[in-house]
């Protein structure tokens, strides 16, 4: 004859059961996955037995000792408070920013993100703790933004009536296109002259990619600044330059591990050829009589809290054209207190190297490399807030119209003696 147990007994095994079963799935281990995630890099990793999850980020390609990006996703941890960890922190390229690193963590698969707030350096060790509010939460050093966002924007803009063309100015290492979109009014006529702008050489650097983005998509808005600004100017933005590094995950390095930031002064097509076709492009330009205006090469900086720009101060430099980097320079900060014109340096041009050298060298053209913080900034309205996509893509944008603050008066393109004279208005 079966037992028939009292129903007050039966109550108590079956929550037995059900705290039983939680408390197994409260003591799962969490995991971490990269299997087709674009820009990937966890390295490797284990649970430790005091229940942190430590992983160790790879090198880039054909570059050992340097890296820093990492980006995957967290599973298995939904709802329980992880901490995270990368125990060789210290050995990292910018070792000097892990005390500020906040790291960024997405519930919805990428389509927004949050800051995680509770972060520690010590001992070498880099640590961060969060709560994820899925069970594939996505993990990155700052915000991805990623070549397949990059492709989509160029079918999303490719029928637009102000972008004169989408060329291919090159194939990379593994086959990736170097897009160069061309921007300026369907209604000018003539050759206008010629501003170029490239983003991404640096594959961590993801703040620039935010920033070109939303530079094309101001200068292709209904916003009458940027109808006068294209109207007058003819602008050539390369916004990837570097898409095999950026698939594969690396901090600063191409397929062939250069760091192409550091390859302008000789390129070899067969190891930069990103570098080496916007350099030929450019000097078409002046082959054909093209009158060069300015440059500006998008970035992001780790160690330094702050947005600003490295530009050039060369004694056999004229007036005119330091007046106009220093134009430039006020009114960006005038537009958007994001950026410090005072954080800004002039420095001299003589390492080649560097792209904005390079340009400057070949060209006697203004050049900029405009960096952004990946973290907070230490000066204005936002002091100590962690900078978010949003505020990337209004520097961004405002990057374009203190282009038109600086450059033209009444629509028509000025030269730097009047810049003087008070700006248009935004």
């Amino acid at each position: 004859m079966p037992i028939r147990r009292p129903h007050s007994v039966r109550l108590v095994l079956v929550l037995g059961a059900v705290v039983l079963a939680c408390l197994c799935g409260a003591a799962a281990a969490p995991s971490i996955e990269t299997d087709g995630l674009e820009g990937a890099n966890a390295g490797a990793w284990e649970v430790s037995a005091d229940g942190v999850l430590r992983f160790s980020p790879r090198s880039d390609t054909h570059a050992p000792g340097e890296w820093r990006w990492y980006h995957f996703r967290l599973n298995g941890a939904q709802g329980v408070e992880t901490t995270l960890e990368i125990p060789n922190a210290r050995k990292s390229s910018a070792s000097a920013a892990w005390p500020f690193n906040r790291p960024v963590v997405s519930s919805d698969d990428g389509r927004t993100w949050r800051r995680v707030s509770d972060t520690r350096y010590a001992d070498g060790a880099f640590r961060f703790t969060f709560v994820p509010g899925s069970d594939r939460e996505l993990v990155a050093m700052v915000y991805p933004y990623e070549f397949a966002r990059h492709l989509r924007l160029m079918e999303e803009i490719a029928d637009d009536p102000a972008v004169a063309k989408i060329d291919v100015l090159a194939q990379t290492i593994e086959g990736r296109p170097l897009h160069r979109v061309v921007i300026r009014s369907p209604r000018a006529s003539g050759e206008l002259p010629v501003l170029w702008v490239i983003a991404r050489q640096h594959p961590g650097e993801s703040p620039g990619s935010w920033k070109a983005e939303a530079l094309v998509r101001w200068l292709l808005s209904d916003d009458p600044g940027a109808r006068e600004l294209i109207a007058a100017v003819e602008f050539h933005v390369v916004p990837f330059m570097n898409p095999d590094g950026v698939v594969a995950g690396n901090y600063r390095r191409n397929a062939t591990g250069r760091n192409l930031n550091r390859e302008w002064e000789n390129p070899d097509p067969a190891t930069e050829p990103t570098v080496h076709a916007v350099q030929r492009a450019m000097r078409e330009h002046r082959d054909a009589g093209r009158t060069l205006l300015a440059f500006f090469d998008l970035h992001a900086f780790s160690t330094l809290r702050k947005n600003f720009c490295y530009y050039n101060e060369d004694p056999d430099l004229d007036l005119d054209h330091f007046e106009a980097c220093e134009s430039f320079l006020r009114n960006f900060e005038s537009i958007n207190p994001d950026f410090s014109y005072s954080g800004s340096d002039a420095s001299s041009p003589e390492v080649g190297n560097i792209a904005k050298n390079w340009v400057h060298l070949e060209f006697r053209i203004p050049a900029y490399t405009f960096e952004s913080s990946y973290q907070d900034v230490a000066y204005g309205p936002n002091a100590g807030e962690p900078m978010t996509i949003e505020r990337y893509q209004a520097l961004g944008r405002d990057l374009g119209r203190a282009i038109r603050r600086t450059y033209l008066r009444d629509g028509q393109l000025v030269r730097p003696a009047l810049w003087d004279e008070p700006a248009v208005s935004q």
